[in-house]
């Protein structure tokens, strides 16, 4: 059916979207007062993203190819669902890669333009952009990392500068990507050497979902997540936020990925599933086994555990990496 009617993650989101229009989609916690989007208003940006990304393109005909290197925020996040859902290609690349591979894959990708969080990575792309067979625009998040000379331009400001309406004539004479065409490439991590590329169209993106949704029937249904894994790590980017999507839940943005953070958040956001690493399963379940150690005999360890992970947690998930069985039961046994 998916193949059929050639339903695409711009259809799916714009379900959840007339489903429920004031629920929170993303949440930013690094702001001194968390800052809500909307459904609604993520539909508004992620169009205006689309169009901007479409009227800086190299080549219109072919349409923009993007690179997005960026630690998680809510705009990293809004511009590559711009990207997937407005036929853009782009890749979400691994802010820990050098000089050497930023350029191989900006290079091979035909990369026309990038998106940075800061200052600092802005840097690190204008010294990438003096080795590339081609140039390539610099589009920032952070207004502070701008340049006067419009070597690095500030996304909000070009977003700022368009009507919806003139997003959407942009939008309406864009290239509409095939389903099976690749829509966006994901690079290994080069542990075991050179980065390599897997390619993912929008028909294997959306028909995942479903397959996720098949094989963990319990989960859905006002879900919250907190955004640890980068978007750039496949469970991040597709089990977590377009997962959030397909189930209409909350994706929540803790500002930085520390342990500190993560203990600090649990208890105060109280996510319904934890999607992680096998360190982070582990220093939850050490945490947890201090408090049952002071609180002695008798005492309640679900309650315990609870004041760690948050009362709503009741799913979880570890990947890329060995978890003593121990950890796993532990959870396991106490709910």
């Amino acid at each position: 059916m998916i193949r059929k009617t050639e339903f695409g993650l711009l259809d799916l989101f714009l379900q959840r979207r007339a489903a429920d229009p004031e629920k929170t989609l993303f949440q930013d916690m690094s702001a001194p007062v968390p800052v809500q989007w909307s459904y609604e208003q993520i539909d508004r940006r992620t169009r205006l993203i689309a169009a901007a990304f479409h009227a800086l393109a190299a080549d219109p005909a072919r349409g923009p190819r993007v690179a997005i290197f960026s630690e998680n925020t809510v705009e990293s996040a809004a511009a590559d669902l711009a990207c997937l859902f407005y036929d853009i290609l782009d890749t979400p690349l691994n802010t820990h890669f050098d000089q050497d591979v930023l350029a191989g894959i900006f290079d091979r990708l035909s990369i026309d333009i990038a998106v940075v969080d800061i200052k600092e990575r802005a840097e690190i792309l204008e010294r990438v952009r003096a080795r590339t067979a081609r140039p390539f625009t610099i589009v920032t998040t952070d207004r502070a990392a701008a340049t006067e000379s419009d070597s690095v331009i500030f996304l909000g400001e070009r977003c700022g500068r368009m009507s919806p309406a003139e997003a959407g004539q942009i939008l309406g004479r864009r290239r509409r990507r095939p389903g099976n065409e690749v829509a966006t490439v994901m690079f290994t991590s080069g542990s075991t050497g050179k980065p390599k590329g897997v390619s993912f169209s929008i028909y294997q993106l959306a028909a995942k979902r479903f397959a996720r949704a098949a094989a963990l029937p319990a989960v859905g249904g006002d879900e919250v997540f907190l955004s640890f894994l980068p978007l750039y790590h496949t469970f991040g980017r597709y089990l977590e936020l377009l997962g959030t999507i397909f189930w209409g839940g909350t994706y929540v943005f803790p500002g930085n990925p520390s342990v500190e953070t993560l203990l600090a958040l649990l208890p105060r956001i109280n996510p319904t599933g934890f999607i992680s690493v096998p360190v982070r399963w582990a220093q939850l379940h050490e945490r947890c086994l201090e408090l049952i150690d002071a609180a002695g005999p008798g005492a309640d360890p679900e309650a315990l555990m609870r004041s760690v992970v948050g009362r709503r947690l009741r799913w979880g998930l570890s990947a890329a990496g060995y978890l003593d069985p121990k950890v796993f039961h532990f959870f396991e046994r106490n709910g």
